[in-house]
């Protein structure tokens, strides 16, 4: 089984040394706390629940274009309400072009359902703040995470020569939580590791006891395809989003448009 930064000793997930507490000081200087915005309904809506959170069975969070894109063709493109937004900056600068936002959006014809699109990096400095401004308003009692995240294939550890390596493919970790195991894919080998958002959320919900699988896709093209995108595909007969997904016809046009709006963006590590 692979392991993830911030397993054991602390709650940081930063994919840096946690050397001293001076190092983690001068981070949040250099990059501003992510500020988390709820719908003024669903602030309502807490203030009146008898534990003061967002109820919340099923949490979906989805990191970079391909996991982002994916559920806007198979999840995303029936009836939703954004419930949340999450904006941060990585200029150190507070410029325009390093602003970037995710939005939380609920699902109309399964409101215990929230999904989380983040289309754009989220360093490993604000991966904790991030984490904690988003769980600590969720009501946590039996809900199940489903992370969806990508990796380029050059940093894919395996006694495997180069050329035996597919082109993308997917391979999961799970928290020790009890509870259903679901099992889409093959579990990340050993000696590899994640870091970033994602591990940030693997290790809150492994360390308070959340049900949380995170599913990792890698890919070896600097630009994505549709292929890319589909290797999420075994998700859709797994639990719980086998329960919540509904058939859409559009899909192979949404993923169309979605990769070429990519391409004339950049690659998908730019």
């Amino acid at each position: 089984m692979a392991t993830f930064f911030g397993e054991v000793l602390t709650l940081s997930s930063r994919a840096v040394d946690d050397d001293d507490e001076d190092e983690g000081d001068e981070m949040l200087q250099r990059f501003p706390e992510p500020q988390f915005a709820w719908q003024p309904g669903v602030n309502k809506e807490m203030e009146e629940s008898e534990v003061r959170k967002l109820s919340c069975r099923t949490l979906i969070i989805a990191v970079g274009p391909a996991a982002t894109g994916f559920l806007e063709a198979y999840i995303l493109w029936s009836k939703i309400e954004v419930v949340a937004t999450i904006e941060y900056d990585l200029s150190r600068s507070n410029s325009a072009k390093g602003h970037h936002k995710c939005s939380v959006y609920r699902l109309k014809n399964h409101p215990d359902v929230l999904v989380c699109q983040c289309k754009n990096e989220v360093l490993p400095e604000m991966s904790h703040v991030w984490t904690k401004q988003l769980f600590q308003n969720l009501d946590s009692t039996d809900m199940e995470v489903i992370v969806m995240d990508m990796v380029s294939t050059a940093e894919y550890r395996t006694d495997m020569s180069s050329s035996e390596i597919p082109a993308c493919f997917l391979r999961s970790m799970q928290s020790s939580t009890p509870g259903r195991k679901i099992q889409p894919c093959p579990s990340l080998e050993s000696p590899n590791v994640i870091k970033g958002l994602s591990a940030s959320v693997l290790s809150h919900c492994q360390i308070y006891g959340v049900s949380c699988l995170l599913c990792i896709g890698f890919f070896d093209s600097l630009f994505l395809h549709t292929d890319d995108i589909k290797v999420f595909l075994p998700l859709l007969s797994s639990d719980p989003i086998k329960d919540i997904v509904q058939e859409n016809p559009d899909a192979e046009s949404v993923l169309r448009k979605l990769v070429e709006r990519r391409a004339l963006q950049g690659s998908l590590y730019t």
